[in-house]
């Protein structure tokens, strides 16, 4: 059996009684992480391999699935932007998947993200493909060997690739909601309005703030010199950087205060723009 990583964490921040929508994601990834294999009698290794890939991603997104829902659409994420990922769903070795998701899935809006993915290089978001495995798998239409798995071993293996980024990304913006919340051992004093631009807490900087980061390259967005776009960050209650120095450790001295030390958050740690925080690198 295996939880997210910081499930003991939130058990002991709710006091042991897990709201009901979280145990969901939990148990949900809990079978996701746990399942080993499917033994399908009379049918070949690779069919075999094909059927358990599929059936993990479908398993991963529908805990990932479930932990959107739990956080709500401001704190979930309907993105996986993945470029990997993404280059090898468009190579001519998914050509299959990518002909038998076209012309299986039968949801209008998951067919143009699947196009979208298919043509456009810019795109690399590949959580449409895993929804689409996810609800022909759920609906008994998936067949390993119309999407090209069962006779393909690099398609099979971008399918369990696909399964163990969702799982990661769960994972990860599971412990993110954690340290939004100040759900965690340490305690911080948050404020309930941005200090420069006086947004509330989940809502997006405006542009003329001091304070709110470059979604895209993680420098303060009033002064960023990174090139493409500069799109503003939400607010969570502390200055950016702030939570992923209390979590590390990271303070200094500044006369009788000890503060988190956001500056090392800024030179050790790479900016993820899907979670909109700074990561070990």
């Amino acid at each position: 059996m295996s939880n997210p990583s910081a499930w003991k964490r939130y058990i002991s921040a709710v006091g042991g009684k897990p709201a009901p929508e979280f145990a969901r994601f939990a148990a949900r990834y809990n079978v996701a992480t746990s399942i080993e294999g499917l033994q399908i009698v009379g049918f070949s290794d690779a069919t075999q391999e094909a059927y358990n890939a599929a059936m993990q991603a479908a398993l991963a997104y529908s805990a990932l699935e479930a932990l959107n829902k739990a956080l709500s659409d401001k704190r979930g994420t309907r993105h996986l932007p993945d470029p990997a990922l993404a280059k090898n769903y468009r190579a001519s070795s998914s050509t299959k998947l990518r002909e038998f998701l076209m012309a299986s899935v039968d949801n209008k809006a998951l067919i143009g993200r699947l196009a979208s993915l298919a043509s456009d290089e810019a795109n690399d978001d590949v959580l449409p493909v895993a929804e689409g495995i996810r609800h022909l798998m759920f609906h008994g239409d998936f067949t390993a060997h119309g999407a090209g798995a069962a006779q393909s071993k690099a398609t099979r293996g971008f399918i369990s690739s696909l399964a163990d980024a969702i799982l990661v990304r769960a994972n990860s913006n599971f412990e993110l909601y954690l340290d939004r919340e100040a759900l965690g051992a340490w305690q911080v004093t948050r404020l309930a309005k941005c200090p420069s631009c006086k947004v509330t807490q989940g809502e997006l900087h405006t542009g003329a703030c001091e304070i709110g980061l470059c979604h895209t390259h993680g420098e303060r967005r009033s002064d960023c010199m990174g090139d493409g776009k500069h799109a503003a960050t939400r607010y969570w209650g502390v200055y950016p950087g702030t939570i992923e120095a209390l979590k590390r450790g990271w303070t200094v001295k500044q006369g009788k205060q000890v503060l988190p030390d956001i500056n090392r958050v800024m030179v050790e740690l790479e900016w993820d723009p899907a979670t909109e925080s700074h990561q070990s690198k």
